[in-house]
């Protein structure tokens, strides 16, 4: 190598060991414990301190990072407090609660502008870099950009105290026990310089350890008050990700390993790497005599049972590059289809159906929660699984709350922080782990239950997206009382009731009256069909269906998503709550036959999430925002008041009338300008066609009138009467025409018409309503009969005789008596055809007929 090029290399690794401040990056950094310990109760004595030294003065740029890794989380997480004097002890204040950033700069409360909630999970390292210049401020975590606000254009003064893990509301005085940080911190460090982003984001992700050079951990001597560990760790171990294995120490088939890992939202442990395995080896060894008397120990999330001699992860079904296994194993076969662990770490393949311990890998941003209690905030919830009491998983709050197995006793207790149990479970199995809904007596007060009482409480990984079923497992709210068992114990089908009733909630009363305003019921009324019309007894009898919409305010509602035909309530629900009523006013004999009641609801608008405390996680729907729909399906007879003027072509108007009860009058009316109408049945009808279905113009706000028209079919009847009653006046005035010699068969052709006339009419009026009123039919036979008589009239009162024979006329006649003859001529004889008989046969008669027809369908169409 020339010099050239190793001057090069020496200058290039120079550069790799020195940061930005001409400092070595040190490949270690100190860590510093404060107040870790499951059951160490939150101290004021317990802090690390700093007094900044007096020549430092006030600088227009700082930058402030460091790390922390929260065991568990207090009221008010403080990340560090910095005062310059006891008016300033809010100088620089850096904080969080639950998922909120909050911060002080110079004794301004700054307005944080986030990007997204500030998931802080215990036992996990975070960095955090706040910059701050004059007139801005920005907040990095995780080596991005998360926050900004623009506090007011100032100087920072360097010479106060900095207390990391509590907060002093006095320089260096005036701690509380729930404003402190119970976990570790690492890396603090202050600049009196603008940061770069790229240095926050290689001090972040562990590529660079710049330290502050106003004031650093690794650099600098701190005041530490109380128990504080003092440890060291690699740079790189602040951002490497080892697993987190949870041992089973019950024994269970594989199957049922799977399933308890998967109540626990975890997967089957299945190592990756020699260092995994060996990992969890570390894990097993103090469960080696509970775990198997056999060499096999602890099942492995590792399968060949689908394709032999290709192992898959039983948690992704995809093919594992790490395997351990020694030699003879695998042994192969259709048998032994599960991988287990040997004491020294070496796997074996082993029959799926034998109880072994298990393990599951527990990712940090995975936790459980707790509901049933009285907790304010959300994040209290919370708990993950971390260490081990009595042989057995420890389920850690993220607060101050712990359930922890009881040998003694074999019951699984519910404690605080300073060891106080409040509440305890006896499981039905030894095996059974607090997952799940369970029953807990309550040991000491606890959110307002004395000791005896017993608590629904529920301990599982569900969120508000799902529905919790009795044993812990979690399914879509879809799901939930759709008829099909979703849950392994079928508890998503218990409990289905769809309406939840508000306290004081009164069946018998309206919902309530807002501004004045009455409640609006929306009306839709569809006559299914016509199927009977009784125009002698002037009744119709329908087939319809009243559906009415409104909303009720004082209900809720559950399991709407369950199908999108919406949900039907039971018969029990509807005996709950109020319903509109109504009456039909103008029933035939006031008898209706119910066909058919349900009361749905078509939408699932605006869910409301559970509460958190609420065991019962089922979405919740206003009924403020989902309508409830009445449906009743009848048959009944209705009054109609036929009009028969223009029979057999008669329009019928009729109605059906709908009203609502008079004490409705000032709390309930139908919406006017919503309502709906609607015929589905068959148009034509036997007899009428159904049309010009509407509602009547004198429907209001508590009546409705549903107004139909039947109209005639007239055809029938041209062909039944009017034609045959034509004929009979063709018939009689063909007598007109028939000689004076057949005289009497004049007569009887003329009275037969009047009778089969007569005997026409009898038929046609006993089917339909006597009435006083003056029909068009009634016109038409009285002007047929008429005429009819007056032509048996003119054949009695008109005599006509008929002509001589032209041969005789004028001729003498010869007479031959005794003695002699003698001619006599006779009289000239006149002709007795008058004109009147010729006028009324040619054109009275056929003229009037003619002239009555066309008045007469003339007006039955204006009638119409």
């Amino acid at each position: 190598m020339t010099p050239q090029r190793l001057t090069a290399a020496v200058l290039f690794f120079l550069i790799l060991l020195y940061g930005s401040e001409g400092q070595q990056t040190p490949s270690k950094v100190k860590v510093y414990s404060l107040q870790r310990g499951a059951w160490t109760k939150p101290s004021i004595k317990v802090y690390i301190r700093y007094d900044f030294p007096a020549d430092l003065g006030s600088v227009s740029n700082v930058s402030i990072c460091y790390r922390i890794r929260l065991e568990r989380f207090a009221d008010y997480n403080i990340h560090l407090s910095y005062a310059t004097s006891h008016k300033d002890a809010n100088a620089l204040l850096f904080y969080n609660m639950a998922t909120q950033m909050l911060a002080f700069v110079n004794n301004l409360e700054q307005t944080l502008t986030t990007t997204s909630p500030l998931e802080l999970f215990p036992e996990t390292w975070n960095h955090f870099c706040h910059v701050l210049t004059s007139g801005s401020y920005t907040l990095y975590w995780q080596g991005k950009r998360y926050g900004w606000s623009s506090p007011a254009e100032a100087k920072y003064l360097l010479t106060g105290t900095l207390i990391i893990g509590q907060e002093q509301d006095s320089m260096a005085v005036d701690f509380a026990a729930s404003q402190v940080l119970l976990g570790d911190v690492a890396q603090m460090s202050f600049w009196d310089r603008e940061l770069s982003v790229s240095e926050v984001e290689d001090m972040a992700a562990c590529r660079s350890n710049i330290r502050g050079n106003v004031f650093s951990f690794d650099t600098h001597n701190v005041q530490l008050a109380g128990d504080v560990p003092v440890d060291t760790l690699l740079l790189e171990d602040l951002c490497r990700s080892w697993p987190n294995y949870l041992l089973l120490p019950e024994k269970r088939s594989v199957s049922a390993s799977q399933a308890q890992c998967q109540l626990l939202n975890a997967p089957m442990a299945v190592p990756t790497s020699n260092e995994d395995n060996n990992l969890l080896r570390k894990i097993l060894l103090p469960f080696m005599e509970t775990c198997s008397s056999t060499p096999w120990k602890l099942w492995l999330g590792v399968t060949d049972q689908d394709e032999e001699g290709v192992w898959v992860d039983v948690n992704t079904k995809k093919p594992v590059e790490y395997q351990n296994f020694v030699l003879p194993y695998p042994y192969g076969g259709s048998v032994e289809n599960c991988a287990a662990m040997f004491p020294d770490g070496a796997w074996s393949d082993a029959k799926c159906n034998l109880k072994k311990c298990s393990s599951c890998e527990i990712k940090p941003s995975e936790f459980l929660r707790l509901r049933g209690l009285c907790f304010e905030e959300e994040h209290e919830t919370r708990f993950r699984v971390g260490g081990y009491v009595d042989g057995r998983p420890l389920f850690r709050g993220f607060y101050n709350l712990l359930i922890m197995w009881d040998k003694n006793n074999a019951q699984w207790l519910l404690r605080n922080t300073v060891n106080t149990t409040l509440a305890s479970m006896s499981p039905s199995d030894l095996e059974e782990y607090p997952l799940g809904q369970k029953i807990w007596t309550v040991r000491h007060l606890l959110c307002g239950s004395h000791p005896g009482a017993n608590l629904n409480l529920s301990l599982s990984p569900c969120t508000t997206s799902h529905f919790m079923c009795r044993s812990g497992q979690c399914i879509a709210h879809r799901h939930r009382c759709n008829m099909r068992y979703e849950c392994s114990d079928g508890s998503d089908e218990d409990d289905c009731d769809i309406v939840n009733l508000r306290g004081g909630y009164r069946r018998h009363l309206t919902p309530p009256v807002h501004a004045g305003v009455s409640l609006v019921v929306t009306p839709n009324i569809t006559l299914s069909r016509i199927m009977a019309v009784d125009d002698a007894e002037m009744a119709v009898t329908i087939e319809f269906r009243v559906r009415l919409t409104w909303l009720d305010d004082r209900l809720s509602f559950s399991h709407l998503e369950s199908t999108n035909k919406g949900a039907v309530l039971s018969d029990e629900d509807i005996r709950k709550i109020w319903i509109p009523q109504y009456r039909l006013t103008n029933l035939k004999g006031g008898q209706m036959q119910l066909l058919q009641e349900s009361v749905r609801i078509a939408t699932a608008q605006n869910p409301k999430l559970p509460d958190f405390n609420n065991v019962k996680m089922d979405l919740v729907y206003p009924g403020a925002d989902n309508e409830l729909t009445l449906t009743r399906d009848y048959i009944a007879s209705f009054t109609c008041p036929f009009d028969f003027s223009a029979y057999p072509f008669d329009i019928h108007v009729c109605n059906l009338n709908l009203c609502l009860p008079s004490i409705y009058e000032d709390f309930v009316q139908f919406d006017v300008d919503r309502k709906e109408v609607a015929f589905t049945g068959p148009q034509e009808l036997a007899l009428f066609s159904v049309m010009n279905v509407k509602y009547a113009t004198d429907s209001g706000e508590h009546h409705l009138s549903v107004e139909y028209e039947l109209h005639s079919h007239g055809s029938g009847m041209v062909l039944s009467m009017f034609i045959p009653s034509l004929f009979l006046l063709g018939v009689s005035w063909a007598t007109l025409f028939v000689k004076w010699e057949a005289f009497v068969a004049r007569e009887v052709m003329s009275l037969v018409t009047l009778l089969v006339l007569y005997m026409l009419r009898f038929c046609l009026m006993s089917s339909i309503p006597f009435t006083l009123d003056i029909k068009l039919i009634d016109i038409w036979f009285f002007f047929v009969t008429s005429i009819l008589f007056i032509n048996i009239l003119v054949h009695i009162f008109i005599e006509e005789e008929p002509p001589p024979d032209f041969t005789t006329r004028n001729k003498p006649l010869l007479v031959r008596p005794a003695g002699g003859a003698v001619i006599i001529t006779p009289e000239t004889t006149q002709s007795s055809h008058p004109k009147f008989i010729t006028l009324y046969r040619y054109i009275i008669l056929p003229g009037i007929i003619i002239i009555f027809n066309i008045v007469f369908w003339i007006t039955l169409f204006l009638v119409r």
